[in-house]
């Protein structure tokens, strides 16, 4: 075997692996994209490779109850909501997003920061 045949192998070695670690970050991002937007963020504490994995999910489904733990509404459950969702869409370096969903059936947010989620989600 000469150089030139080492070289070839261990580029299509090289193409093979990343391949693979592609497929496998597909496979990864379906899954999280049935979770809550919480629950994917909190999988950065699984290790350095899930560290920012949740700034480039392409579905962002936030839940007002997941968010909070509290039981009623009050001013401190809408601010954390909303601090949540602002952080999110700050650090959030996907370009597109396919799906935003916010399911908060008893907390009223000010329309000019729901305008700007969904301007922030479209115009990527």
């Amino acid at each position: 075997m000469d150089g030139l045949e080492i070289n070839q192998k261990q580029h299509k070695l090289e193409c093979d692996k990343e391949n693979q670690n592609s497929d496998r970050l597909t496979i990864l991002y379906y899954i999280l994209s049935f979770l809550p937007t919480k629950a994917v963020v909190q999988t950065s504490i699984l290790g350095k490779r899930w560290l920012n994995l949740w700034t480039s999910l392409t579905y962002l489904d936030f839940d007002s109850e997941s968010i909070t733990v509290e039981t009623g509404v009050s001013d401190s459950t809408e601010l954390k909501v909303l601090n949540f969702v602002n952080k999110l869409l700050q650090c959030h370096v996907e370009s597109s997003i396919i799906r935003f969903r916010l399911s908060s059936p008893l907390l009223a947010f000010d329309i000019s920061e729901i305008n700007s989620w969904i301007s922030t989600a479209v115009s990527g």
